[in-house]
């Protein structure tokens, strides 16, 4: 026996060297029980290492149509098998056979496109650095192939933005048993550099936004902007309001999304905003009293594209005890 894993456990892969002699037929055999849903099971093995220039055959037909074609689509990702209910990941990198094909394709080929199939975030620093484009699909479900090839085609303009946020490393995060968010979790209040910020996403135009505006009311604030369509298409801009409370003498907030609209534009189409806040969630808990508190003084409103892109910003002194 060289493996022996007779035991219930979550997904993982046991590994074991042996030496195999070339011409020699040998006898493998595995054995597994399936004692709950999503058993998996499977006998994979790994060459010995070879030259550079071959490496990709090792991958079959796969490597055929990567040296013939213009540009290669990589379905690349994670499932159940990895990821739901009741098990968790115990990292945030694609599966190393994964990141290992991405690269040898991409020596071969660099006109790669990656549609990434995950419910969650990835820590993909490399395919970032060197993908010219990524497609996040999430678990797209039956029309998600449709949905992708209209976006790959151009058919559709995308303007989706992400509700969480992709870190670059799993050292990025304090410890899953610590659920305290001021601890540097979400956008809220983590300071460091992340790949992808909350509220991101890409479209196939640009937008430009100008002429910030607020009012204050008496239990709502009016925040107006110009939004300018400068590219070549029709598209999707979600334009995202954040607001920072005034300082105080304990952890507060770095910005929180207080409001959002999506908004479509045609080419070269420009409208004015208005979104509007309410003041009753202008607040943060105070643990001493154990309840909400709106607290006077100079608040920060900012308008941009994602929680990292900020496009305006204008302080804004409110006495909450009028």
């Amino acid at each position: 026996m060289q493996i022996d894993a007779w035991q219930g456990h979550s997904v993982r892969t046991d590994t074991v060297s042996v030496y195999l002699q070339a011409g020699k037929d040998y006898h493998l055999k595995a054995e597994y029980y399936d004692n709950r849903d999503y058993a998996v099971a499977k006998l994979q093995w790994s060459v010995p290492k070879v030259g550079k220039t071959s490496r990709l055959d090792l991958y079959g037909e796969a490597g055929k149509a990567v040296r013939e074609c213009e540009t290669v689509i990589a379905v690349l990702g994670i499932n159940k098998s990895i990821e739901r209910e009741g098990q968790d990941r115990s990292d945030i990198l694609l599966p190393e056979d994964q990141q290992e094909f991405l690269q040898e394709i991409y020596k071969v080929n660099p006109n790669v496109i990656v549609v990434l199939i995950a419910g969650s975030s990835l820590a993909v620093n490399w395919m970032d650095e060197h993908i010219p484009a990524i497609v996040n699909a999430w678990y797209p479900g039956e029309s998600g192939g449709k949905a992708v090839a209209e976006v790959l085609f151009g058919d559709y303009n995308p303007g989706g933005r992400l509700p969480l946020t992709y870190y670059k490393s799993l050292k990025d995060l304090p410890d899953f048993n610590d659920y305290d968010i001021t601890k540097g979790r979400t956008y809220q209040y983590f300071k460091g550099d992340v790949l992808y910020p909350f509220g991101y996403g890409l479209s196939y135009t640009t937008f430009k936004y100008s002429n910030l505006q607020i009012s204050d009311g008496l239990n709502e604030i009016l925040v107006s902007f110009q939004l300018k369509n400068t590219g070549k298409y029709a598209g999707d801009e979600v334009a995202q309001i954040y607001v920072q409370l005034p300082s105080r003498n304990e952890i507060m907030p770095i910005k929180e999304l207080k409001g959002f609209r999506r908004i479509t534009l045609k080419k070269g189409e420009e409208q004015e905003i208005t979104i509007k806040l309410r003041k009753d969630l202008l607040r943060y808990w105070d643990e001493t009293q154990g309840k909400f508190l709106h607290p006077s003084g100079t608040y920060t409103i900012m308008v941009g594209a994602s929680s990292a892109d900020i496009r305006l910003q204008q302080p804004l002194t409110i006495d909450m005890n009028q």
